[in-house]
């Protein structure tokens, strides 16, 4: 019975162990054919090497096997449905997204370029010298990269009257001014608010404000005073006091745009010497009574053309005898704030206009003078710088005054 039993014992052992051994061998065999049939396959994406031995049909089954996508705007150097061969390489770039402000439009791009250069070129998006970029243009691209675009324009600068144009890329005046090197003072104006950011071709206008102070010797005109005598007979008068002028000091602070002369005005006046006026006696007291002798009509008439005659003889008697000569001439005007409105002997130049200052002592005082150029006119004032064969003419206007300047001129004194 023993013997009976360990016989098939011993071949179930052995015929496992053999079962197994054929099994492995299959298993080997299996291993190795399977081995055989894959294909070594490498995958570059975006620099970064992956190396698969894969059985893969298809270039698509490949990167879905290595977790690898592929976007419509991505490079994929093989066709997704290419079937796989044995040491294929494919290329993968994955496209970056970049978004574009150009002034205040913005859109979005997707690139292959690697710099910001390449893609404006890619792009043909233009930018000229003076534009400004929030970028280099060397820079690497990176996927989300915001790019800005300032476009510069024309803008034109008058300063002072002198004009240029300059390039801006939306700057503030402010800062495109100090940019271009321009320095404003405290005085210039501006036609616009120097924050105010440029937006499109303008014109920035700049006045050039300058004020100065100027201290000139002003002469201050004596008045004239009427007393009444009674030792004095009607119509006789007689001076009590010459008149004398004063000085004075007047500061004016004086303000020029762009160069001209716009306004003075008067912030400073101190008297040095106080005028003195001239005192002239009217007399009040009546003449005596004379009686005269009747005479015959004819008489009367014959004296009375006698008087005619010689009123009109001594009329042109005292213009033939008027006194011609030649002069230096300048010109003044009460419209000069620095001026007074009546002369040293009292006249208003302001309804009297046609006055000269002379020297007394060439000129009379009261004369009647007639000027080549201007006209007949009163020798009624006088100045500290008339002296000699000098007179100063009288103008309303402060401008006329200006532009006659000094000249040489001929008159004639009755």
């Amino acid at each position: 019975m023993n013997a009976k039993n360990s016989a098939p014992k011993r071949f179930g052992v052995k015929g496992m162990v053999i079962l197994s051994l054929t099994v492995v061998a299959m298993a080997s065999l299996f291993f190795i054919v399977y081995e055989s049939m894959k294909k070594e396959v490498t995958v570059v994406a975006d620099e970064e090497e992956f190396h698969t031995n894969t059985m893969a049909k298809t270039v698509e089954d490949v990167l879905n096997e290595l977790g690898l996508e592929k976007d419509a705007h991505d490079y994929l150097s093989e066709d997704l449905t290419k079937e796989v061969e044995d040491g294929m390489e494919i290329e993968l770039d994955y496209a970056n997204e970049v978004v574009v402000t150009v002034d205040d439009e913005t859109e979005t791009y997707h690139t292959l370029a690697d710099t910001a250069d390449e893609f404006l070129e890619e792009e043909n998006i233009e930018i000229s010298e003076h534009d400004h970029l929030s970028f280099e243009l060397e820079e690497e691209l990176s996927d989300g990269r915001h790019l800005a675009i300032s476009k510069a324009f024309e803008v034109v600068i008058n300063d002072g009257g002198e004009k240029k144009t300059v390039m801006t890329t939306g700057q503030t005046i402010q800062s495109l001014l100090a940019k271009e090197g321009i320095k404003l003072t405290d005085h210039d104006q501006l036609n616009m608010e120097p924050t105010k950011k440029l937006d499109s071709e303008e014109t920035i206008t700049i006045t050039r404000v300058d004020k100065e102070r100027k201290t000139y010797d002003e002469i201050i005109p004596y008045h004239t005073k009427t007393e009444n005598d009674d030792s004095l007979e009607k119509g006789k008068t007689r001076v009590v006091q010459q008149g004398k002028e004063g000085k004075k000091v007047q500061t004016f602070e004086i303000t020029y745009k762009n160069g001209e002369e716009v306004s003075r005005e008067l912030v400073k006046e101190e008297i040095t010497e106080e005028s003195q006026s001239r005192v002239v006696a009217q007399g009040t007291k009546e003449p005596p009574k004379r009686t005269v002798a009747k005479k015959s009509s004819n008489v009367q008439q014959t004296s009375a053309k006698s008087e005619s005659k010689s009123k009109i003889e001594t009329k042109d008697t005292k213009q033939e005898t008027g006194k011609t000569m030649v002069v230096q001439a300048t010109a003044y005007s009460t419209n000069n704030p620095s001026l007074g409105t009546h002369t040293a002997t009292g006249i208003d130049l302001r309804s009297n206009p046609k006055v000269i200052a002379v020297d007394p002592n060439v000129i009379p005082l009261g004369s009647k003078v007639w000027v080549e150029g201007y006209g007949t006119a009163i020798a009624g004032d006088t100045g500290g710088a008339i002296n000699g064969k000098k007179i100063d003419i009288h103008f309303s206007s402060y401008e006329k005054a200006r532009s006659f300047g000094r000249k040489t001129v001929r008159i004639k004194v009755y």
